[in-house]
Order: structure tokens, then sequence, then C-alpha cells
């Protein structure tokens, strides 16, 4: 089971690719 540190920074991830997506 991941860690609660993991998911957050998986969250933090998959939110700055779709940032960075939508900026282009």
């Amino acid at each position: 089971m991941p860690s609660l540190r993991q998911l957050m920074y998986f969250a933090c991830v998959a939110e700055y690719g779709s940032i960075g997506q939508a900026a282009e």
C-alpha cells in the first residue's frame, strides 16, 4: 500500500503535468 507522501507526490506530478499541457 502506497504511503501518504507517495500519494501526495503523485498528485502533485499529475497536476503539474496537466498544467503544463494546458499551458501549451
